[in-house]
């Protein structure tokens, strides 16, 4: 009777042991990267709960970040898509007007430098012979402090404009990507999540799903053990 009940203990520790790493594994998976289903639930990835093909989903993100999400129910993920790319494209648009604004400024400074060398080569011949050359007098305009200083400046909102174009596109293409994903796998959706480092910089989190191309992916946990006679 004690080896009966010893082996009755055995047997429920290890149908423990089994629902628990199953459990894990379950939780160790990316989001939305496995779901148990029946068989019955599983349908096509062009079938959405919207009736939009993954390929639609994605077009329309690339026009508007945010379109396809929406286009699929998942309107959180497409609010923050929007959100993150109005975002860019205010900072792009308002640092296109700081350079031009330093561009009127450096047209001006150059101005009123050429005019000063002029009027310095009309009352010096030796500075008029020296600076008789295009490029030694353009030498000149540049090595003036208010003119190096405002190019500085240009070349800095040239730089900052670049960045805000890069940004612009790749958020748009990533937006794109994550209407596909969302529209393929419906019943799955991404994890995005935005998050503030100690430096101020934000970091965007976005977890994509693994697995085959179908919309669901059904995993059944193995059957239990059949009992052990002792």
């Amino acid at each position: 009777m004690h080896l009966m009940n010893a082996g009755e203990s055995l047997r429920r520790r290890m149908r423990s042991a089994l629902r628990a790493a199953f459990v894990l594994l379950m939780m160790s998976a990316p989001v939305g990267a496995v779901q148990v289903a029946p068989p019955d639930s599983l349908r096509p990835a062009a079938d959405s709960s919207r009736g939009i093909s993954p390929r639609g989903a994605m077009l329309r993100s690339f026009l508007l970040p945010g379109w396809g999400q929406a286009a699929v129910g998942s309107t959180t993920r497409a609010a923050v898509w929007f959100a993150i790319e109005g975002a860019d494209v205010f900072m792009l648009v308002k640092t296109l007007r700081r350079l031009a604004d330093a561009g009127d400024r450096e047209r001006g400074l150059v101005r009123a430098r050429t005019d000063s060398l002029n009027g310095a080569m009309a009352q010096d011949t030796a500075l008029a012979r020296r600076l008789e050359d295009p490029l030694a007098f353009d030498s000149a305009v540049s090595a003036g402090e208010e003119v190096r200083d405002i190019r500085s400046l240009v070349g800095s909102r040239e730089q900052q404009r670049q960045d805000w174009i890069t940004y612009t596109l790749f958020f748009t293409l990533l937006s794109g990507v994550d209407a596909y994903v969302n529209a393929q796998l419906s019943d799955f959706p991404v994890d995005i999540s935005m998050r503030t480092t100690t430096d101020g910089a934000v970091v965007l989190r976005l977890g994509v799903p693994l697995g085959r191309s179908s919309a669901a992916r059904a995993i059944r946990p193995a059957p239990e053990p059949p009992p052990h006679r002792w």
